[in-house]
């Protein structure tokens, strides 16, 4: 799965994406997300082509191994 939102104001745009990858093979399911938070900024009487990225942050998490009797609090159908 794939999402992506963006917020705009004069000065600041953020741009949130998320993979998230799901596997009936892993007890909790969610096998792996990437999340990328990338922050623009530009002065308030600039037009929108002069935003610049300032911050970008990433985080790639994986489900690296899996322990017997693990149980979870989540509900899972």
């Amino acid at each position: 799965m794939k999402g992506k939102l963006v917020m705009e104001s004069q000065k600041i745009r953020s741009t949130n994406e998320g993979e998230y990858w799901v596997s009936k093979d892993i007890p909790f399911g969610l096998a792996r997300w990437i999340v990328t938070v990338t922050t623009d900024a530009k002065d308030s009487a600039a037009p929108v082509s002069e935003f610049k990225p300032v911050t970008i942050k990433k985080v790639d998490m994986k489900l690296r191994r899996i322990r017997d009797n693990v149980e979870s609090e989540l509900v899972t159908e």
